[in-house]
């Protein structure tokens, strides 16, 4: 007689939760097969269905080895375990019948939930964590014990405020390890989108997902507006046209002198593997916990080693003496083959204007003249299709205006280059921090003029209203509408009571969330030693004894615990005996004793025979005769019972 996985409602609903709370995390493949092959387990024990066998399902666990392994070209890295990990707990569950399967699914389950922070940190994700860390544990005590249900819920309190002490303990005293193949992660591109070079419509892809990068926060009282904030992330200096790779970046040599008018800024970094920290121009430096920073003369900073695919924190300043303050390469001059209709026009423009300045306000012109448009859809282009893009079409995203621009400034003899990164921020008025998501990835152009670089953003002359409000909002109007509309129209429209509330909850939530996180990325290996020191020199051994006491609490109460009755606990079974009875249709009757209801129950059911005989013995034993029976007797006979209601009447 086989178990019913949805018997168990505490399990299937921990499992199934523990599967949902993926989606962000997790290929959409495998939460698509990983919630069929539940919903095709209800249906099975629902309509009676024959479910797959375990021949079906151990082939289907070969195959998702194999597509894992094709995917991610590893199982050791954390899109590919957990993948895997997702997988094989669905199929696991459609194999559900025995009490190994239970077993192992409670294992499953555990490492299934304890992934999630691996991906983030976010306390939002705290409620559906614990729910199905609830729901795994109230599936062991439904399995394992024969409580009645206020009993269970009283314990399972009992076990998380037992925990409590012992858990803040752990985290103030366990040492910070970093386990770099649990980080390691397949996507060399990442989260944030960004690798070392550009193909056109590749910002445009990142801009349509709506994932959170980091947040920034600055650390003196200075105002800037949502226009002024360009965050750099990847420097590229080798042009294809509309392609753009990175090339050659000179290491730094010297510490740059800051100054008390820099400006100075915290920023906190979600998980990704891109290695890129993110800097508003001109960056001083970047004071990191841990690792091995590269800094390039253009303004690079990123990790060669460690932290790729964590979240992390770091500290940076920017201000006039800042980087980026490098001579030009034959990098940033090389001037890729021009397409015939646009070498004519490079040529008919080197003709008619001699200098770099009045070069450059010709190719401003060329780009403000109002017949280019700005799209997140713009239709697919090759890295060498300048005339089609220039001259054709005419619509695009910033990578295909960034990457052009720089493109025909360098064949007009002006150095070039082009910038990726993040461009504006969501603001919070209560935490006084930016929220920068992908939506507002950017790419923009950097021009050497005047023995400087200097930064040109064409999006400006395209659409001035996405660098005015910021990308959250400027996403958020109908593409037809962003034209025409001015930033003061914009302002009125956001103006309604129900757009100020909700705009008021969810700085409010954000803020804790960033507090949140700020606590935990903050609290890291130097912090931790930095407070043991501390909290050893102020307090000494006394503070150390006391929290030592505070976490044997737990333990002397379990230990002062009376142990139940044996008369409760046979009494106990009865009860369960019962009510288990009730829904196969055995009703208990006021007038019958427990011995003539356990001899009804019998006749119906004779497989019960033997546990009923064992349990009217006992109960006789203890309730009628005063007599003792042993712990081992007592722990079989609920085992019996275990074993007795899972099976299928």
């Amino acid at each position: 007689m086989s178990l019913l996985f949805f018997g168990n409602t505490p399990l299937a609903v921990a499992l199934t939760l523990a599967i949902l709370i993926m989606i962000p995390d997790a290929p959409p493949w495998i939460i698509a097969f990983a919630l069929g092959i539940i919903a095709f387990k209800f249906v099975s024990e629902k309509y009676q269905v024959k479910p797959l066998s375990r021949k079906i399902t151990g082939a289907l666990s070969f195959l998702l080895l194999v597509q894992v392994l094709v995917q991610y070209r590893s199982l050791f890295v954390q899109e590919a375990s957990t993948t895997l990990l997702i997988g094989l707990t669905a199929l696991k569950i459609m194999d559900y019948k025995e009490e190994r399967d239970l077993r192992f699914l409670f294992l499953l389950g555990f490492i299934l939930v304890s992934l999630k922070p691996l991906y983030n940190i976010d306390f939002y994700w705290m409620a559906p964590t614990l729910i199905c860390f609830t729901g795994l544990w109230a599936a062991l005590l439904q399995t394992y014990t024969n409580d009645v249900i206020f009993s269970k819920r009283r314990f399972l309190l009992q076990i998380f405020v037992r925990a409590l002490p012992l858990t803040v303990i752990l985290f103030v005293v366990f040492p910070r390890i970093v386990v770099p193949w649990a980080q390691a992660k397949a996507d060399t591109r990442g989260q944030m989108g960004f690798s070392d070079e550009l193909n056109p419509g590749q910002v445009a892809e990142l801009v349509s997902t709506r994932s959170l990068v980091f947040r920034a926060r600055f650390l003196d009282s200075i105002e800037l507006k949502n226009k002024s904030l360009y965050w750099r992330g990847a420097v590229l200096n080798k042009s294809l046209g509309l392609e753009w790779k990175s090339g050659k970046h000179t290491p730094a040599k010297d510490q740059v002198q800051t100054r008390s008018s820099d400006i100075r800024y915290e920023v906190l970094l979600e998980p990704s593997s891109s290695n890129y920290f993110f800097t508003l121009e001109k960056a001083l430096d970047v004071t990191v916990p841990s690792g091995t920073l590269f800094k390039s003369e253009d303004g690079i900073y990123k990790y060669i080693s460690m932290n790729q695919g964590k979240a992390g924190s770091y500290e940076a300043s920017s201000g006039p003496l800042g980087r980026h303050i490098d001579a030009p390469t034959a990098e940033t001059e090389q001037v890729p083959r021009l397409t015939e209709r646009t070498a004519k026009w490079v040529e008919k423009v080197n003709e008619q204007f001699k200098t770099p300045e009045l070069k450059l306000k010709e190719l401003e012109r060329f780009f403000s003249d109002g017949s280019f448009s700005y799209s997140l859809k713009p239709g697919f282009y090759n890295a060498d299709d300048l005339d089609e893009f220039l001259f054709k079409r005419r619509k695009g995203f910033c990578e295909h205006f960034a990457g052009a621009y720089a493109t025909l400034a360098r064949a007009l003899g002006v150095p070039s280059r082009v910038i990726t990164g993040f461009q504006g921020g969501l603001y919070n008025t209560f935490g006084s921090f930016w929220r920068i998501t992908t939506h507002d990835a950017h790419a923009w152009a950097e021009v050497y003029l005047n023995n400087q670089w200097e930064r040109i953003d064409p999006t400006e002359w395209i659409a001035p209203l996405r660098l005015e409000i910021g990308a959250e909002a400027y996403f958020e109007i109908p593409e037809a509408e962003r034209q025409r509309m001015a930033p003061g129209q914009y302002q009125q429209s956001k103006d309604s009571a129900y757009v100020r509330w909700s705009q008021y909850i969810s700085n409010q939530f954000e803020f804790l969330n960033y507090r949140w996180t700020q606590f935990l990325l903050d609290f890291d290996k130097d912090s931790q030693s930095s407070f043991m020191t501390d909290l050893k020199r102020k307090w000494g051994w006394v503070l150390v004894l006391s929290l030592s006491a505070l976490a044997l609490i737990p333990l002397a109460l379990k230990l002062l615990e009376a142990p139940p009755k044996r008369s409760q606990e046979l009494s106990q079974l009865y009860f369960d005996l019962i009510e288990w009875a009730a829904k196969v249709h055995v009703k208990y009757q006021s007038h019958e004793t427990p011995k003539q209801f356990s001899e009804r129950l019998a006749q119906a059911i004779p497989d019960l025979k033997d546990y009923l005989a064992k349990l009217d013995k006992y109960y006789t034993q203890v309730v009628y005769q005063e007599n003792e029976i042993s712990r081992p007797e007592v722990h079989e006979l609920k085992n019996h019972w275990r074993v007795v209601k899972k099976l299928k009447f």
